[in-house]
């Protein structure tokens, strides 16, 4: 059964998953810092992101995630199909993003597909996780970039940013995220420089924003909901 309809949703419209074919073997370098946060994805957040649904690129999907209880490597099925792997380089420290915002900054390497990278083991204890994001892209100069289904190669030096609404085990919780991509060492000046170009009138502008403890990735968060669902 899929999850109701979340607030991005009810701003932007429910849309499908497109079929891109044939997948090509890629490994992707990323600088990222992410937080998390319990409950609902609230609705000023979704409205100030997507500026009332005229930005964003809206995906709605359900990953699979093996838990081994590691914060430095995660292994899913995206889209419950496709093997990815993804393994942590260098971090987590803290980092200034800017305009009162700062987390855990962390690199990462990803395969996918990773069927040849890695052997997923016997009997592996898998989770699923229902995902509903919106996600804008932003070049070095902070220019956004119109993200679609058929143009989302990261190529030349830029940002991500997203936010999605995503439930486990019938637990709702949300996540903002910066992915900051390409050649060189400028992935730190482009995730301040995609906050720059967001952040006016952010409701965490000023201090408000999501606490450095919040800071982790998917696989520190999965360990930690999946801990809490066992005690």
């Amino acid at each position: 059964m899929n999850p109701p309809m979340t607030q991005l949703e009810l701003v932007t419209g429910p849309r499908l998953p497109v079929s891109l074919g044939a997948e090509i073997p890629s490994v992707d370098d990323t600088t990222e810092v992410r937080w998390f946060a319990t409950g609902p994805l609230p609705a000023g957040v979704v409205r100030w992101f997507t500026g009332d649904g005229a930005y964003g690129f809206l995906e709605r999907r359900s990953d699979c995630y093996r838990l081994d209880n590691r914060c430095d490597m995660g292994v899913k099925r995206r889209f419950q199909e496709t093997l990815e792997l993804k393994t942590r380089l260098a971090g987590p420290e803290t980092f200034a993003v800017g305009h009162g915002l700062a987390g855990r900054i962390e690199q990462w390497r990803r395969w996918s597909p990773a069927d040849d990278v890695i052997d997923v083991g016997c009997n592996p204890r898998w989770v699923e996780v229902y995902k509903t994001i919106m996600k804008r892209r932003f070049d070095a100069e902070g220019d956004e970039t119109p993200l679609s289904a058929t143009n989302r190669a990261m190529t030349g030096t830029g940002c991500d940013v997203e936010i999605a609404a995503v439930e486990l085990s019938g637990r709702p919780a949300w996540t903002f995220a910066f992915a900051a991509f390409g050649p060189g060492d400028g992935h730190r000046e482009a995730i301040r420089t995609a906050w720059s170009s967001l952040a006016p009138g952010c409701p965490w502008a000023g201090g408000f924003g999501p606490r450095v403890e919040e800071s982790y990735g998917y696989p520190q968060w999965l360990a930690r909901v999946t801990a809490a669902l066992t005690l």
